[in-house]
């Protein structure tokens, strides 16, 4: 159904106002779409539909979920009917896919603040190195990412962790 002149006047108005910012609210989202049922769950990533089940991996979230599995034969009145939760903190599966009986799930280390920035260590060091033509300083190297070197340890701390939960699951 196209928009009436009201909502395009409205989207336009929004658009000018705001510098080429779009204001979806002046506008619908989508089109000849209407929600049937609704379900909440804690921070869903991919969603695969088999039958009539949808599978849902879960990014990091405080109740653990790893992977849902949704009876959604009636769309109206979706339900959970199997979750697999995950075992350590460390770790989410957003990603599932589905075969026949086989479903197969992504196991991934949560990424922290922390974690993005001690994977920038090697290349930082790299950099020092190829620049001065010798090993850096922890000094030097702090200085390069711009943390003290206090931070910096702890950087090398998070850096040694081992993480062997990763890879797949098979279910």
């Amino acid at each position: 159904m196209p928009r009436s002149t009201a909502d395009q006047h409205d989207f336009s108005v929004a658009r000018e106002a705001h510098m080429n910012t779009i204001d979806r609210s002046a506008m619908g989202l989508a089109r000849n779409v209407r929600r049937l049922g609704h379900l909440d769950l804690a921070g869903g990533g991919q969603v695969t539909v088999y039958g009539s089940h949808a599978f849902v991996g879960h990014i990091p979230n405080p109740e653990h979920l790893g992977t849902s599995i949704i009876d959604i034969a009636d769309p109206r009145q979706p339900r959970v009917v199997g979750t697999i939760t995950l075992e350590d903190d460390e770790s989410h599966s957003h990603k599932v896919r589905v075969v026949g009986d086989i479903m197969i799930v992504n196991h991934e280390r949560n990424m922290s603040k922390i974690g993005r920035r001690a994977e920038q260590l090697p290349a930082a060091r790299r950099t020092l190195t190829e620049e001065l033509g010798r090993e850096p300083t922890r000094s030097e190297i702090a200085a390069k990412m711009g943390v003290t070197e206090d931070d910096l340890t702890a950087l090398e701390k998070f850096e040694q962790r081992r993480y062997a939960s990763g890879g797949f699951k098979i279910y």
